[in-house]
């Protein structure tokens, strides 16, 4: 079996830090956890084990997921979801089941915290692009991706209006967002199953 050797210099745990799979800030927290906990002395396999594992985990911690769709030859949708954080924020309860997040009503789930945080939606549509309003939408998909049919976009003289529905596999929602010239604003948040099903699915 292989064992961890100490390692007994600077230099030798910035080279651990670059074979960690980790990005380009793996390297400062090396070095800062390095002088913090190993100031005159020799590094034990206890700090070497807690680099190590820092590492590692900061490829993790805050990754972002991302998935494209492809609404036509020239139009595309890019979604970005991160893990979501309850750190600091102000939940209201129903029966025990969380129903709005500081303030504000929670779309997608069902009764319980999201898992997910849609954080970027932006639509390219030939070279300009539209950074869309996505607060408020969790749990966007679930699995590998989006389903490309659940998105529709229309031209309608100066406007184009485009309509998604997202859904974790319980939560369901849909958003429409109206885009004029090189603006746009999202028009409808909803959860109500009969506009989801007269209005999202009949378009």
């Amino acid at each position: 079996k292989t064992m961890l050797k100490p390692v007994l210099n600077r230099n030798s745990v910035l080279a651990c830090s670059a074979d960690c799979p980790a990005d380009n800030h793996a390297r400062p927290l090396a070095q800062f956890l390095y002088g913090t906990l190993c100031p005159m002395q020799k590094m034990t396999r206890t700090t070497i084990i807690l680099i190590i594992t820092i590492l590692f985990a900061s490829k993790i911690w805050g990754q972002t997921e991302q998935v494209k769709v492809n609404l036509n030859d020239s139009t595309e949708l890019t979604l970005e979801r991160v893990n979501f954080d309850k750190t600091g924020k102000k939940f209201e309860f129903f029966d025990k089941f969380p129903i709005a997040i500081d303030g504000r009503p929670i779309f997608g789930t069902d009764g319980d915290f999201p898992k997910f945080t849609l954080t970027k939606a932006t639509l390219k549509i030939g070279e300009n692009k539209y950074d869309l309003q996505v607060d408020d939408m969790y749990n966007p998909w679930f699995g590998e991706g989006v389903n490309d049919g659940l998105f529709k976009i229309k031209k309608d003289g100066t406007e184009i209006r485009l309509t998604g529905l997202f859904s974790d596999g319980a939560g369901s929602y849909g958003a429409e967002w109206l885009i004029v010239g090189k603006s746009s604003i999202r028009t409808i948040l909803t959860k109500d199953e009969w506009i989801l099903f007269e209005y999202f699915e009949g378009k």
